[in-house]
């Protein structure tokens, strides 16, 4: 596993109208942080050990 670092913002799921996740969405989000140098995000509807996803070096 990864040691997080760094700035670790919260994920935010979209979800559509029809309270569906919006996975295109979520995938800008996701490209968003990523382009600026996120190296972690927080998922915040998990348990203790998926909470940090960290891309490896």
């Amino acid at each position: 596993m990864n040691k997080p670092f760094g700035m670790i913002p919260a994920l935010t799921i979209p979800f559509k109208e029809d309270n569906s996740i919006n996975y295109d969405a979520l995938e800008q989000n996701l490209n968003y942080l990523i382009e600026r140098g996120v190296h972690c995000v927080l998922n915040t509807s998990c348990r203790k050990s998926e909470c940090y996803h960290c891309r490896q070096h």
